[in-house]
């Protein structure tokens, strides 16, 4: 009788000892949930409270404000989300070239790396390469010769109003 009721014991604490790892386990689930649900609120907050009343989500915004507010979405998703997770610098700088020409802005290169939100060394690839694809121009400053703008082509002009006209309503 004793050595069944020892058994039946060390069953019984083999099982208290199995539930305990379950809840355990339970419990890093849930924190990991409650972490997941915190950051969607972040970003769900971030996404949908406007820049000011003059940029509230209008049709009749003029592109470069419809684009200038998807680059803020675009940093407020980066903003949310480790580091890493979203990277597409060729896209941040035609975006950013198209809205800064529609304000009648010139970009340098240094600020195209800069909206880019990379290295300056991947954006200068990045420039590089989309020279190199006829999206972009790059023209000396003739006051100084140590800067040199960069435009969108013709064709890559014309994509972005596109692209504008019918993304982002």
């Amino acid at each position: 009788m004793i050595g069944s009721e020892k058994l039946r014991a060390e069953d019984e604490v083999a099982s208290i000892l199995q539930l305990a790892q379950q809840a355990e386990d339970l419990n890093r689930q849930l924190k990991h949930l409650a972490t997941a649900l915190d950051t969607a609120r972040r970003f769900s907050r971030l996404i949908t409270s406007p820049a000011s009343p003059s940029v509230q989500h209008n049709v009749q915004a003029p592109p470069q404000v419809r684009v200038r507010r998807y680059l803020r979405q675009r940093r407020a998703r980066e903003a949310a989300f480790p580091a890493g997770t979203f990277s597409d610098p060729a896209w941040d700088i035609l975006l950013d070239l198209y809205a800064s020409d529609l304000e009648g802005r010139r970009v340098s290169v240094s600020s195209a790396c800069f909206a880019a939100a990379v290295p300056p060394t991947t954006a200068l690839r990045w420039i590089r390469k989309l020279v190199e694809d006829g999206a972009l121009t790059r023209v000396q400053d003739p006051k100084d010769g140590r800067r040199v703008y960069v435009t969108l082509s013709e064709y890559a002009w014309q994509s972005m109003d596109h692209w504008v006209a019918q993304a982002l309503v």
